[in-house]
């Protein structure tokens, strides 16, 4: 593999992959387990997004905004990615998938755009943002406690000094999120798979599988899928999650 190249953490990228976003206050060792069990049994390579300011790229600043975000990752993928790839979000990293494949359309040409993109534990875009902590007070929020009750959740107990580092991620996630406004992309011919999970208790599964998708992408083939488990089961990396992932790669 050779010398990463930024957000991506190989400079070429030429068989079937996955692109991972992280969602917020996480880096990109969250699809660790994903990726090993993709590569393995599936015979695909997770090449998890790398957001400067966090883990690898924790002395670089942050995107300054979902826009610049979209445009330095989508230069990354155009010159890096040159084989059959799919895109997988997750909750608050769709906003990011969103304006990343507009990125690539715009700057790059359709002909860049993923196989597929899969969207999971997250609503229509259309329709605003999603989970309680995009509509709580930003100045009452625990941000240390959330980013322990996610690691929990995931049967990790980080140490307090990663907990403060995770904790400042995710309240300049939480706070660029909320400046977010959906704005219709050229979805024509974009394969979107939908993944709402049946015990998600941060974006319950009939929002996440709302057919109202279709007014967000009108133009856009779009199939919807229901998975056992809660908001953070996608971890796990469950055979139904891998299957939707790896369909049409190879």
């Amino acid at each position: 593999m050779s010398a990463p190249s930024g957000w991506l953490s190989a400079a070429k990228i030429d068989g079937p992959a996955v692109l991972a976003f992280p969602f917020a206050g996480c880096g990109p060792s969250i699809y660790n387990r994903l990726g090993d069990r993709l590569s393995r049994e599936w015979g695909v390579k997770l090449f998890a997004i790398r957001p400067p300011g966090i883990e690898a790229r924790f002395t670089e600043d942050r995107a300054a905004s979902h826009a610049s975000y979209a445009r330095d990752l989508a230069s990354d993928i155009a010159s890096a990615v040159g084989g059959k790839y799919a895109v997988f979000g997750h909750c608050g990293a769709i906003p990011y998938v969103v304006e990343t494949l507009r990125a690539i359309e715009h700057n790059h040409g359709r002909d860049r755009l993923p196989h597929s993109v899969v969207f999971s534990g997250w609503g229509p875009p259309h329709k605003g943002l999603y989970g309680d902590l995009n509509f709580a007070d930003l100045e009452q929020i625990s941000y240390g406690n959330e980013v322990r009750n996610v690691a929990r959740a995931t049967g990790v107990d980080l140490i307090d000094e990663f907990v403060e580092i995770y904790a400042e991620q995710l309240e300049f996630d939480v706070r660029q999120q909320r400046t977010y406004v959906f704005d219709a992309i050229a979805d024509g011919g974009l394969d979107i798979r939908i993944v709402g999970w049946s015990d998600d208790e941060v974006v319950p599964c009939d929002v996440a599988v709302s057919d109202e998708w279709r007014e967000s992408f009108p133009d856009a083939t779009i199939e919807y899928s229901v998975l056992a488990g809660g908001h953070y089961a996608f971890m796990e990396a469950p055979d139904d999650l891998c299957r939707i992932l790896c369909h049409g790669l190879n």
